[in-house]
């Protein structure tokens, strides 16, 4: 088990659940950023953790 902590962009993608649920089941730490603070509940219903995960709101501008 690693005591690690591994940031993961965009924890309400699909790619980003898959990689979020691997990094889990292999012990690691993981934080994770949405793009509204309010998905942080749908991501952990949908990837069925409790406290494991953390995520944070992060804004990005648009694309120029």
């Amino acid at each position: 088990m690693s005591d690690e902590l591994v940031f993961v962009i965009g924890g309400s993608g699909f790619i980003a659940q898959h990689c979020i649920l691997a990094l889990l089941q292999r012990g690691y730490r993981v934080r994770t950023t949405v793009r509204l603070l309010a998905r942080e509940a749908q991501v952990r219903v949908q990837l069925a953790v409790g406290e494991p995960i953390r995520a944070t709101a992060c804004r990005l501008p648009p694309p120029t």
